[in-house]
């Protein structure tokens, strides 16, 4: 009974999907944000996982043109949507929340390039990846975040884009992520570039710069992250577990109240510990909502 069930959810869903091939984005936002919300709080992980298919199915439809490449899909609740400062991409990524306490990741990748839009699927491989900090991912690769800002940088005749995300895990622990796109071209994609001079970072030595930053910590608390456009800085908690016999158990890792900043010098993120702050550097300032990821992060 369940599987037939199953099937037939599946039979409405892909109907769905298909009578919204023509339609524009305002016309298929209302059904993405109805889609949205059923991936997340449906009762069954396969009911989550369906509507969340059929949801993909619905945004590939119409994200490929410059209708969609503006559009601000208020409506769509789950979905976090990001621009590039240049306006040469936008990226999508979105969670369904699994049974075990852990999260699937789904993402979209939008360039632009002259009046042609590309389309390229972000599958999440994250928790395959030994030492996520030192690969160099494909887009098949990817290690699965949802997104909440992005910021520019360049060196010499290179452009990067340091991607700020949140990846939960409650069964485990959460994780804060500095991702990077790096290329002019973004052909083909590449996730990670050796921009990083983190030798040391709570408690993790780097004996080489790493292709990303995971800032790891207990789930029943939060993390400061946040890209400070006025003081041209990355700022962020320092975590650590109350005990040292607990270093590298990430369950026990918090907040240590005091913060690190990274700014950008000579071509990569340069690691400031133990800074002051003040003024609108506060963590307690209240930033605007982020669609597409909870309000404890």
């Amino acid at each position: 009974m369940h599987t037939m069930k199953k099937f037939y959810l599946s039979i409405v869903l892909a109907l769905i999907a298909h009578n919204a091939f023509s339609q524009s984005p305002q016309d298929v936002e209302n059904e993405l944000a109805r889609l949205g919300i059923n991936s997340v709080q449906l009762r069954t992980e396969e009911e989550r996982l369906a509507a969340s298919d059929t949801f993909s199915m619905l945004l590939d439809q119409i994200i490929n043109s410059e209708a969609a490449f503006n559009h601000p899909f208020e409506k769509v609740k789950n979905l976090s949507k990001l621009q590039s400062p240049d306006q040469n991409f936008r990226i999508y990524t979105w969670s369904v929340p699994l049974r075990n306490g852990s999260f699937a990741f789904y993402g979209r990748l939008v360039i632009k390039e002259k009046n042609t839009f590309s389309v390229i699927a972000l599958i999440d491989n994250g928790v395959n990846i030994e030492n996520p900090e030192f690969q160099l991912l494909k887009a098949d690769q990817w290690y699965g975040a949802v997104y909440y800002n992005i910021i520019k940088t360049k060196h010499k005749k290179n452009t990067y884009y340091t991607l700020l995300g949140y990846r939960p895990n409650n069964s485990s622990h959460n994780e804060k992520v500095l991702e990077v796109l790096a290329t002019d071209n973004l052909e083909p994609v590449r996730f990670g570039s050796r921009i990083f001079n983190t030798p040391t970072l709570n408690g993790m030595n780097y004996q080489r710069p790493p292709f990303r930053l995971i800032l790891r910590y207990n789930p029943k608390t939060v993390a400061f992250l946040r890209y400070m456009a006025q003081d041209d800085k990355i700022i962020m908690d320092h975590l650590a577990p109350p005990d040292a016999s607990q270093k590298g158990l990430w369950a026990y890792y918090g907040q240590d109240f005091t913060y690190d900043a990274l700014f950008w010098e000579e071509g990569m993120w340069q690691l400031q510990e133990n800074i002051a702050l003040k003024g609108t550097s506060q963590p307690n300032t209240v930033s605007p909502p982020q669609q597409g990821l909870p309000e404890k992060q």
